[in-house]
């Protein structure tokens, strides 16, 4: 009994860790590519992903939050449970980030202002690289934050392995491609390159809305 609880432990909790890994993996890719343009592009890239990163940590918290709820009303079998359990979550975090991306437009300068003095001649070309990739974000952070909900509601429904697959093709086959071709084909540069991780977060949102659809329908729950 405790081999199987163990087995089936390692079953789910495995490609969550892989999942991970995964997602960093990638976006260690894209700063290392920043890296590649120049020191200005990757103090901009920098400044931008690290204010992202914090704000992350709201749908983070409320996408861990969404696997308790959803898990419960799986143990209940109850499909509608599950539903209002992560329609709640996905309507929170899109609400907040909607809000979060409109302070982002509204004030690109006094939040690049928290890292960097806007006004020193020094910083001018940092500044001018970090603001068109602020508005990137602001865009790209609403998907970003709804996918996280929605991971967080497969966690519950324990899916884990096809999320981790769908994750490899979102991030590592379209988000590098596209980021690469723009990046340096296109010569777009850091531009592209947040285009290409904007590509991959709005295709692994797409992705995993598809797979708790068709999870849901397919469950035989009450």
């Amino acid at each position: 009994m405790r081999l199987r609880i163990l087995w089936e432990l390692i079953w789910v909790g495995v490609p969550i860790g892989l999942f991970s890994g995964l997602e960093i993996g990638f976006f260690l890719v894209i700063t290392f590519w920043m890296g590649t343009l120049g020191t200005e592009v990757l103090a901009a890239h920098q400044v931008v992903f690290q204010t992202i990163v914090v704000v992350f940590m709201v749908p983070l918290g409320i996408s861990y939050a969404t696997t308790v709820r959803v898990g419960q009303w799986l143990g209940q079998r109850s499909r509608i449970g599950i539903q209002q359990a992560a329609w709640v979550s996905m309507s929170i975090t899109t609400v907040f980030m909607v809000g979060v991306s409109i302070a982002f437009l509204l004030f690109p300068k006094q939040i690049v202002g928290i890292y960097l003095d806007v006004h020193n001649p020094e910083n001018a070309a940092i500044v001018a690289i970090a603001l068109p990739l602020l508005i990137i974000a602001a865009i790209a952070q609403v998907l970003d934050g709804f996918q996280k909900a929605v991971y967080g509601s497969l966690q519950g429904l324990q899916d884990t392995q096809i999320p981790m697959l769908l994750n490899v093709l979102g991030y590592w086959g379209v988000g590098l491609s596209v980021g690469y071709i723009l990046g340096f084909w296109f010569n777009l540069g850091s531009i592209g390159l947040w285009i290409g991780q904007s590509m991959a977060i709005a295709t692994v949102a797409g992705l995993f809305t598809w797979r708790f659809r068709k999870l849901i329908a397919h469950q035989t729950l009450n």
